[in-house]
C-alpha cells in the first residue's frame, strides 16, 4: 500500500527549532487569543517535549483541535502546514512511502 507522508511531520524536531515553533505559537496567541491558538501551543509543546526524546510527537492535553486541523490540511493538500507556511502553496517535502503489513 502506498501513501504520502509530509516531511514536515516525518522527522523529530531539533530542540532549538521546537523552541522557536512554540514561541511563534505563543506570540500568535497573544496577538489573537483563541481556543485554536491555545491548541496550537499545546501541539508545539508536544513537539518540544518529543524533541528531547528524539520522537516525532508526544500527545498533550488540549492538542486535539490542532491535530484535527493538521489532519484536515494533510487530507486536502498533502501537507500539515497552513498555506502561509508553504512556499508556493505546496509542501516542498512530500515524499512517497510504502507500508508493508
Amino acid at each position: 500500500m502506498k501513501f504520502y507522508l509530509c516531511e514536515c511531520l516525518k522527522a523529530p524536531r531539533i530542540f532549538n527549532h521546537a523552541v522557536s515553533d512554540l514561541w511563534e505559537e505563543v506570540i500568535e496567541f497573544v496577538e489573537k487569543p483563541s481556543f485554536d491558538e491555545a491548541s496550537d501551543i499545546c501541539f508545539a509543546f508536544g513537539r518540544l517535549i518529543a524533541s528531547i526524546f528524539h520522537k516525532i510527537y508526544i500527545r498533550m492535553p488540549g492538542d486535539s483541535m490542532c491535530i484535527r486541523k493538521i489532519e484536515q490540511r494533510f487530507h486536502e493538500s498533502g501537507c500539515i502546514r497552513s498555506l502561509n507556511h508553504r512556499p508556493f502553496g505546496v509542501c516542498a517535502a512530500t515524499i512517497e512511502h510504502k507500508l508493508s503489513n
